[in-house]
């Protein structure tokens, strides 16, 4: 994700925010994203483009250490656009574990909350913003159509 390039509509992936958490809260230390990446990210996020799906949401929400953290992050996360799952969800997500399944060329051990979230990316025509090559090997081998976008290149960022 560069600053020349407009970023898409969305759906985050846990991966990616968190590197935006962490430019935010040590921005001096450690490889982080750069500031350009934090402004695109930000103005995504101000014009809606940014798209919180229920499998972002509980992977963030983990993080939560109290009742009052919990609380605060969910009304954070409310300020994202919405994107939900839906009866068909389920069923599209079970075909990509098959289709991960049946080629021999990829393992189909991709975690169920990058299946789910890809799912509802492709369902609703959004892109997938990440830092993690399950998106990419989903995108290359399964009939989910999604544009899989890294936050920063691959091992560039900590």
């Amino acid at each position: 994700m560069t600053a020349a390039r407009s970023l898409p509509a969305v759906v985050l992936d846990h991966s990616a925010f968190a590197r935006v958490i962490l430019a935010r809260a040590r921005p001096g230390s450690g490889r982080r994203l750069s500031s350009d990446t934090l402004a695109e990210f930000y103005a995504g996020l101000t014009d809606g483009r940014l798209h919180a799906a229920p499998p972002f949401r509980i992977e963030t929400l983990f993080s939560a250490r109290t009742a009052h953290e919990f609380t605060a992050m969910s009304e954070r996360l409310d300020s994202f656009a919405q994107v939900g799952a839906d009866a068909n969800t389920w069923p599209v997500a079970e075909r990509t574990q098959r289709e991960l399944a049946e080629d021999p060329a990829v393992s189909h051990r991709v975690s169920m909350p990058d299946i789910l979230l890809a799912s509802i990316a492709s369902q609703h025509e959004l892109g997938v913003l990440h830092y993690d090559a399950d998106y990419d090997l989903l995108a290359e081998h399964t009939s989910l159509e999604f544009e899989s976008l890294w936050i920063a290149p691959a091992g560039s960022v900590d």
